[in-house]
Parts: structure tokens; sequence; C-alpha cells
């Protein structure tokens, strides 16, 4: 048998058959016309190279083999309807599930961190596993991650994005510079070294410091690095033990304050202040469980100090 050549539907005839065993009954019920049923039992006939029904005495009867094909195609499509009715429904206080986030460390406190703390007392099942940002897209075509939040806007086909808020970007220094004090000047910015965020390959500026780069380029500046580190949190304390200075989300510089020896500032030139955005790839759109996660990060993600974008 070609069963290359049989589909869904045919399956689903050859099962009404065989339990009504009458081609008249079959197609009153399937709500198509008996010649037509018959067409498709000879085309079964001779795809299978099996009768499907025999006449008895008592009527016609499923051979033995359809009626091994009826069970096994029935609990097939059974599962289907199964794994159907789950991507529909998600119960997170029952379910047991692996979610893989990549975020740079700072938009895991902000965003990744209220999810993990709502899990622990709603959905102790679920795992999450927090991935460093690299080769974003690969991944999450690939399905090494399933989810990826940063300063995302530019994406191929494939993929969906959506806007969890926009960071407002400070400049931080440590409180005892010698040299800035009280407002900071584009002058004090341009002559500072800079501690700036980097990851993967060494020294290339991620998207949202090359925003910075081409806004300072319009006044004719360019910032002299004094350090790349592969994390926002290491910032506040090297620029609070140096005459360095950094550009940070105000959200970590109001909590680094708390420990690190820094002053805060607002950027002494213009510039747009970049979206968080959330991104997961179209294969686990529809996906119950991770609608549920992608609701529950934007939800308590409105709790920190991202400045929300209005609708």
């Amino acid at each position: 048998m070609d069963v290359k050549q049989l589909d869904l539907k045919m399956l689903h005839f050859l099962q009404v058959l065989v339990a009504e065993r009458h081609v008249t009954k079959a197609a009153v019920l399937l709500g198509i016309t008996q010649p037509r049923l018959s067409s498709i039992l000879s085309k079964l006939r001779q795809l299978t190279g099996d009768p499907i029904l025999v006449k008895t005495p008592s009527g016609l009867a499923a051979t033995p083999y359809a009626l091994s094909i009826a069970q096994h195609s029935r609990s097939f499509m059974e599962k289907l309807e199964e794994l159907d009715n789950a991507k529909l429904k998600f119960h997170p206080e029952t379910a047991h599930r692996l979610f893989r986030i990549a975020a740079q460390d700072h938009l895991v406190q902000a965003c990744v961190l209220p999810l993990i703390k709502h899990i622990r007392t709603k959905a102790r099942g679920i795992c999450i596993a927090v991935n460093l940002p690299l080769h974003v897209i690969d991944n999450l075509r690939s399905g090494a991650i399933d989810l990826a939040i940063g300063y995302i806007d530019s994406l191929p086909a494939g993929f969906y994005v959506t806007t969890l808020g926009r960071t407002k970007r400070v400049c931080i220094a440590s409180a005892s510079h010698k040299n800035i004090r009280g407002k900071m000047t584009l002058a004090q910015f341009a002559a500072a070294e800079h501690v700036v965020m980097t990851y993967g390959d060494s020294c290339v500026l991620l998207p949202s410091e090359q925003v910075l780069e081409n806004a300072l380029n319009a006044h004719g500046i360019s910032r002299r690095i004094g350090s790349y580190v592969p994390s926002f949190h290491l910032m506040p304390e090297l620029v609070a033990d140096s005459d360095m200075i950094s550009v940070v989300p105000l959200f970590l510089a109001q909590r680094a304050r708390i420990l690190c020896n820094i002053q805060i500032h607002p950027l002494p030139f213009s510039v747009s202040n970049p979206d968080v955005t959330m991104v997961w790839h179209e294969r686990l759109h529809n996906d119950a469980a991770h609608k549920w996660v992608r609701s529950t990060i934007k939800k308590n993600a409105k709790h920190f100090e991202l400045d929300q974008r209005k609708a």
C-alpha cells in the first residue's frame, strides 16, 4: 500500500464504513452522496489491495485488515486531537516545562526575575533557564532558546516582536569624581573615559550603544573608551572606584546608587531612548504555554522602572 496517497479524510471515511458496514448509511452520516462514497471505497480498495467490505449472508462485513486500519487510524486521530487541544490549553499550576530566555543581565533583573518570582508562587513545575543573548535570531530559529528580550528592532520574516517598554538612559560617575560636580556638561562627557557594555566579539558595540555613538557623532564627538565589560552590573562598581563614566538605564543606576558611591546625571545631549522588545519565532506563536510566559513577562515588567510606551 502506498500510504502517501492516503489522507486523514479518507481514513475517517474508512472508519465510518467499517463501523456502519453499509455504504448508504455511512454516506448519510458523512454528509456525502452514496455514489461519491462508493467511489472513495473503490479507491481505498485499490490503494490497500484489500476489499475493505465483503458480502456475507447477514450483510457487509469488514475484513480483518480494514478493522486493523480503522482501529489504528482512529487512535492516531484521537492523539492528534489531544495534541491540538493541548495547544489551546495550558495549566501553569500543574505544568512541567523548561523555558529558555536570552537577555542582557539588567533586563533579566527587570523582566525575567519577576517572572521567576511569579512562577515560584503560581507554577512551581516550570523552570526558567537564562541564556546570554548571543546569536539570538539563529538560536530562536533553531529552538535553542524560546524567547529573547533586548533592544531588538530589526527582524527577518518568521518572527514576532512586542514592546515591553522604553528605557531612559542616564550617565553615572563616581560621587567623588574630581571633575564632575553638579550638572554634567557635554564637554565633561566627551573628555571622560567611558565604561562600555559589550559581549560576544570583544569591543563590538551593542546596537543600543551604537545609537549613542551616532548621536555623539552628530555633535562631532566620539567617546573615549576606557574599558569594555560583559555586564551592565559591573559598570557602577567600576565607575564608583575610578574617574571613568558610563551610560546605563535609569532603573539600574537608581538601584546601583544604594550600594555604590555614584552620582546620576541626565545625558548632556539628545538621544532616543531604546525600546525593550520581546522576540519569538513564529513556531511558538500559538503555543498556549508560550503565550502564558509572554503575557506574564509583559504584565510583571510593568512594575519595574521601564518607561511604558503609551498605546
